[in-house]
Protein backbone atom coordinates (compact mmCIF):
# COMPACT_ATOMS: atom_id res chain seq x y z
CA UNK A 1 0.00 0.00 0.00
CA UNK A 2 1.26 3.98 -0.44
CA UNK A 3 0.48 6.44 1.69
CA UNK A 4 -2.64 7.51 0.02
CA UNK A 5 -3.90 3.76 0.71
CA UNK A 6 -4.32 2.61 -3.06
CA UNK A 7 -2.53 -0.37 -3.88
CA UNK A 8 1.53 0.33 -5.14
CA UNK A 9 1.43 1.24 -8.73
CA UNK A 10 -2.53 1.59 -9.21
CA UNK A 11 -4.71 4.04 -10.20
CA UNK A 12 -5.15 7.15 -7.75
CA UNK A 13 -8.87 7.33 -7.87
CA UNK A 14 -10.61 5.61 -5.05
CA UNK A 15 -11.24 1.67 -6.29
CA UNK A 16 -10.24 2.06 -10.39
CA UNK A 17 -8.61 -1.77 -11.27
CA UNK A 18 -6.27 0.41 -13.72
CA UNK A 19 -2.77 1.09 -13.12
CA UNK A 20 -1.70 4.43 -12.21
CA UNK A 21 0.98 5.46 -15.39
CA UNK A 22 0.08 9.73 -15.81
CA UNK A 23 0.47 12.53 -13.62
CA UNK A 24 2.96 11.78 -10.98
CA UNK A 25 2.66 11.88 -7.51
CA UNK A 26 -0.58 10.87 -7.38
CA UNK A 27 -0.21 8.64 -11.11
CA UNK A 28 -3.39 8.24 -12.40
CA UNK A 29 -4.85 5.97 -15.25
CA UNK A 30 -5.55 7.35 -18.73
CA UNK A 31 -9.28 7.57 -17.81
CA UNK A 32 -8.95 9.34 -14.76
CA UNK A 33 -5.75 11.17 -15.87
CA UNK A 34 -7.24 15.20 -16.21
CA UNK A 35 -11.02 14.76 -15.62
CA UNK A 36 -12.16 16.41 -12.56
CA UNK A 37 -12.49 14.63 -8.97
CA UNK A 38 -16.22 15.23 -8.95
CA UNK A 39 -16.13 12.41 -12.33
CA UNK A 40 -13.92 9.75 -10.21
CA UNK A 41 -16.45 7.60 -8.75
CA UNK A 42 -18.46 7.64 -12.34
CA UNK A 43 -15.79 6.45 -14.54
CA UNK A 44 -14.50 3.96 -11.72
CA UNK A 45 -17.75 2.00 -11.48
CA UNK A 46 -17.97 2.41 -15.38
CA UNK A 47 -14.35 0.63 -15.87
CA UNK A 48 -15.69 -2.17 -12.69
CA UNK A 49 -18.96 -2.66 -14.23
CA UNK A 50 -19.65 -2.35 -17.91
CA UNK A 51 -15.75 -2.72 -19.00
CA UNK A 52 -14.52 -4.97 -16.40
CA UNK A 53 -13.50 -7.58 -19.35
CA UNK A 54 -11.24 -4.97 -21.07
CA UNK A 55 -10.28 -3.51 -18.17
CA UNK A 56 -8.70 -7.13 -17.19
CA UNK A 57 -7.73 -7.55 -20.74
CA UNK A 58 -5.59 -4.43 -20.86
CA UNK A 59 -4.21 -5.55 -17.28
CA UNK A 60 -3.03 -8.71 -18.83
CA UNK A 61 -1.74 -8.13 -21.94
CA UNK A 62 0.49 -4.93 -19.78
CA UNK A 63 1.24 -7.75 -17.34
CA UNK A 64 2.38 -10.42 -19.58
CA UNK A 65 4.47 -8.01 -21.62
CA UNK A 66 6.60 -7.32 -18.44
CA UNK A 67 7.01 -11.29 -17.69
CA UNK A 68 7.34 -12.38 -20.98
CA UNK A 69 4.30 -14.90 -21.79
CA UNK A 70 1.34 -15.61 -21.62
CA UNK A 71 -0.95 -15.38 -18.20
CA UNK A 72 -4.14 -16.98 -16.91
CA UNK A 73 -5.14 -13.76 -16.33
CA UNK A 74 -5.08 -12.54 -20.30
CA UNK A 75 -6.26 -16.37 -20.87
CA UNK A 76 -9.44 -15.86 -19.08
CA UNK A 77 -10.13 -12.15 -20.18
CA UNK A 78 -10.13 -13.44 -23.61
CA UNK A 79 -12.53 -15.90 -23.34
CA UNK A 80 -14.62 -13.41 -21.57
CA UNK A 81 -14.56 -10.88 -24.18
CA UNK A 82 -16.50 -13.13 -26.40
CA UNK A 83 -19.77 -11.66 -24.56
CA UNK A 84 -18.96 -8.02 -24.99
CA UNK A 85 -21.48 -6.17 -26.59
CA UNK A 86 -18.18 -5.35 -28.81
CA UNK A 87 -16.58 -8.34 -28.99
CA UNK A 88 -16.40 -8.51 -33.02
CA UNK A 89 -14.46 -4.35 -32.61
CA UNK A 90 -12.21 -5.43 -29.50
CA UNK A 91 -11.00 -8.77 -30.68
CA UNK A 92 -6.92 -8.89 -32.05
CA UNK A 93 -6.95 -8.05 -35.38
CA UNK A 94 -3.59 -9.10 -37.08
CA UNK A 95 -4.34 -6.72 -40.37
CA UNK A 96 -5.23 -3.85 -38.49
CA UNK A 97 -3.47 -4.49 -35.32
CA UNK A 98 -0.33 -6.30 -36.38
CA UNK A 99 1.03 -6.30 -33.17
CA UNK A 100 -0.19 -6.35 -29.49
CA UNK A 101 1.07 -2.52 -28.82
CA UNK A 102 -1.00 -1.50 -31.21
CA UNK A 103 -4.12 -3.86 -30.12
CA UNK A 104 -3.45 -2.61 -26.04
CA UNK A 105 -3.52 1.19 -27.83
CA UNK A 106 -7.09 0.37 -29.33
CA UNK A 107 -8.64 -1.24 -26.16
CA UNK A 108 -7.21 1.72 -24.05
CA UNK A 109 -8.43 4.20 -26.69
CA UNK A 110 -12.08 2.40 -26.04
CA UNK A 111 -11.95 2.37 -22.77
CA UNK A 112 -11.50 6.28 -22.89
CA UNK A 113 -14.36 7.07 -25.07
CA UNK A 114 -16.07 4.72 -22.94
CA UNK A 115 -15.70 7.42 -19.98
CA UNK A 116 -15.25 10.44 -22.10
CA UNK A 117 -19.06 11.13 -21.34
CA UNK A 118 -18.18 11.22 -17.34
CA UNK A 119 -16.31 14.52 -15.77
CA UNK A 120 -17.48 17.06 -19.24
CA UNK A 121 -20.08 19.49 -18.28
CA UNK A 122 -23.31 18.52 -19.74
CA UNK A 123 -25.14 21.60 -21.48
CA UNK A 124 -28.13 22.89 -20.28
CA UNK A 125 -31.99 21.15 -20.98
CA UNK A 126 -35.24 22.41 -20.78
CA UNK A 127 -33.89 24.81 -18.38
CA UNK A 128 -35.77 28.53 -18.96
CA UNK A 129 -33.56 31.57 -18.26
CA UNK A 130 -34.62 33.83 -15.81
CA UNK A 131 -35.86 37.51 -16.66
CA UNK A 132 -33.46 40.52 -16.08
CA UNK A 133 -33.63 41.88 -12.32
CA UNK A 134 -35.77 44.99 -11.81
CA UNK A 135 -34.25 47.36 -9.34
CA UNK A 136 -31.50 49.66 -8.64
CA UNK A 137 -28.09 48.34 -10.14
CA UNK A 138 -25.91 50.24 -7.44
CA UNK A 139 -26.06 51.92 -3.51
CA UNK A 140 -27.69 55.34 -3.29
CA UNK A 141 -25.55 57.59 -2.82
CA UNK A 142 -27.87 59.47 -0.27
CA UNK A 143 -29.20 57.66 3.20
CA UNK A 144 -31.89 59.33 4.57
CA UNK A 145 -31.94 57.38 8.08
CA UNK A 146 -28.40 59.07 8.65
CA UNK A 147 -29.09 62.29 8.33
CA UNK A 148 -26.75 64.98 9.82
Amino acid sequence: MSADGNAWGMCAANGCPLFGSLGGAPWYCFCHHGRPNSANDAITQCLRNAEAVVVDLVKGIRMDSINGERSETTAIALRELRNHPQARELAFNRESDGNARAWLQRLERHLIVATSEFGRQQGLSGIVPTAPVIGPTHALDHYSEVDR
